[in-house]
């Protein structure tokens, strides 16, 4: 399968040290994931990709990359084929308007099921997919909930409303096409695997079911402390109150201070606009 690493600070950061130098890097992750690697960021409120089809271990452009990017949203992917040729068109992530999309897993029997999902999915975003992965479609049919629920362009998106778009189009999937697989099945293409980040620079949402998914909001301490001017206690301890000034998404624990926090199955985990924490879960 694959591997996410997603990244929402109040200020503008680097993410060299989490793909490149620390403990368990993105980049050491791709040894095992080689099929490509991509990195979405955000610039005055617009995202930008950066991808490749090469394995990120093997390509001189991912350092390079990771070492000169800052921003406050980072979405950052390392693919192992399952679904869909090796094409940086399949490379994640997947950006429509401001909204973009990693994914760890696969619909269930997708060729079988392909055309169904797809016909379901309004012209308008279906005239929008270019590659031929599950996880583009996954993408697609879950901003066609969202639409239903919200104007895809608007800033001031409701995380409830965003987790009820989640939901809809998760629950119906697993309904109608297959079961749901969890992380000692290894990735059958019968079982449905669910794990991915979505954000729209704004907010971000992480959803975990079928692939493993760890968050962080705070640290065992800060080396900036001295001089950061945001540094606040819940940088370095749980927020009481819910608000925070970072979030880390992972499919893996990365080296570092990060206080690491494994996700359960059928979670939903974000932040808002104003930084606070959001929860909340499908039950299967």
């Amino acid at each position: 399968m694959c591997r996410i690493f997603s990244f929402r600070s109040i200020i503008q950061s680097s993410i060299h040290n989490s793909l490149i130098v620390a403990k368990n890097a993105l980049v050491d992750q791709s040894k095992k994931h080689p099929d490509g690697w991509g990195i979405a960021y955000y610039k005055l409120g617009r995202p930008y990709i950066v991808k490749n089809c090469e394995s990120a271990f093997n390509d001189k452009k991912f350092n390079e990359v990771s070492q000169h990017l800052s921003s406050e949203t980072f979405l950052a992917h390392i693919r192992r084929a399952t679904q869909g040729e090796h094409s940086n068109v399949n490379t994640h992530p997947f950006k429509h308007l401001n909204w973009t999309f990693c994914h760890n897993g696969h619909i269930a029997n997708f060729p079988e099921v392909k055309k169904d999902i797809m016909s379901k999915i309004s012209p308008s975003l279906l005239s929008n997919i270019k590659g031929s992965t599950d996880s583009e479609v996954l993408f697609y049919w879950i901003l066609e909930s969202m639409k239903n629920n919200f104007d895809l362009a608007s800033k001031n998106i409701s995380m409830a409303d965003l987790s009820e778009s989640v939901k809809t189009s998760i629950s119906y999937l697993i309904n109608r096409y297959g079961n749901i697989g969890n992380e000692n099945d290894f990735n059958k293409d019968y079982l449905n695997y669910y794990s991915f980040v979505l954000s729209n620079g704004e907010v971000i949402l992480s959803f975990c079911l079928g692939n493993s998914l760890y968050y962080s909001t705070h640290k065992h301490k800060c080396p900036e402390s001295d001089s950061c001017p945001f540094y606040a206690k819940e940088c370095v301890e749980k927020s009481v109150e819910g608000y925070v000034k970072h979030m880390l998404i992972s499919s893996e624990p990365i080296g570092g201070e990060n206080i690491w926090v494994k996700m359960k199955k059928g979670d939903i985990t974000g932040i808002d606009h104003n930084f606070k924490v959001f929860f909340d879960s499908i039950d299967f």
